[in-house]
Formats: structure tokens, C-alpha cells, sequence
């Protein structure tokens, strides 16, 4: 696993009932520095646009980061280590999906 990942939401409770619609999203993605390398230091950060609660994470190494997410839609930003940003808004995130979102630093 690598450094910056999550581990994911887990639920109190061990009623079926009350898991269902609680399974988290997952955002994953690579970003890239300059000459398409790995932008470490850059993190990727994802506010939810009703409760405005943010969930953060760094890209790693190889320039990869994992982020778990309830099912809502979201502000994504990347905020790379010269102060560059990217935005997306309204990303949605449904309950128990995947979604790969790449970024890249073009100077």
C-alpha cells in the first residue's frame, strides 16, 4: 500500500442495512511535474460542494494518489509544489465507483 492512500470508510455497525449506501467512491489518478515527471510534493485536495467537508492526499513517489470519498459531488484541486493549482467542479462521486482523474503541470 502505498504511503498516501486510505484505507477506506468503514461502518460501526454490522447490519447490511445500515452499510448499504455508506460504501465510499474512490478518486485515483496520476499527476505529472514538468517533462512528464512525477509531481511529488503536489496533493490533491476534494471538497464536497454540500457539506464542505475537504479529504486530501499527497502524490506519492511514482506520482499516484488514492482517495476514498463518500458518494456526493465534490471540488477537486491540485495544488502543485511552484504553487500552480488546477480545478475541476462538480465531480461526482457515486457510492462504491471508481473514477481515474489525471492531472499534468504545462509550464
Amino acid at each position: 500500500m502505498l504511503p498516501n492512500s486510505n484505507t477506506g470508510i468503514q461502518s460501526p455497525s454490522t447490519t447490511t442495512d445500515s452499510i448499504i449506501g455508506n460504501e465510499p467512491g474512490m478518486l485515483y489518478g496520476y499527476v505529472g511535474g514538468l517533462s512528464g515527471l512525477p509531481a511529488i510534493g503536489a496533493s490533491v485536495i476534494a471538497e464536497n460542494q454540500e457539506t464542505a467537508q475537504t479529504t486530501s492526499a499527497f502524490v506519492s513517489l511514482f506520482g499516484q494518489y488514492f482517495i476514498d470519498l463518500p458518494p456526493g459531488t465534490y471540488e477537486i484541486v491540485v495544488s502543485f509544489p511552484n504553487g500552480a493549482t488546477q480545478v475541476i467542479d462538480s465531480f461526482e462521486i457515486a457510492r462504491g465507483t471508481a473514477h481515474e482523474l489525471n492531472f499534468s503541470y504545462n509550464e
